[in-house]
C-alpha cells in the first residue's frame, strides 16, 4: 500500500527581513563567475 504526502492547500511565508520593493534585475551582459573563480 503505497502512502503519499498531501501537500495541497495554502502556505504562508514571512520574509525575516523585509524588501524595500524589488530586486534589480541581472544584467545579461555581465561576466559571472562560478564558485572556482572560473568564467562560466
Amino acid at each position: 500500500m503505497a502512502k503519499t504526502l498531501n501537500v495541497l492547500g495554502r502556505y504562508s511565508f514571512n520574509a525575516s527581513v523585509p524588501c524595500e520593493g524589488l530586486r534589480p534585475l541581472r544584467d545579461p551582459d555581465t561576466i559571472e563567475l562560478d564558485e572556482d573563480g572560473a568564467e562560466e
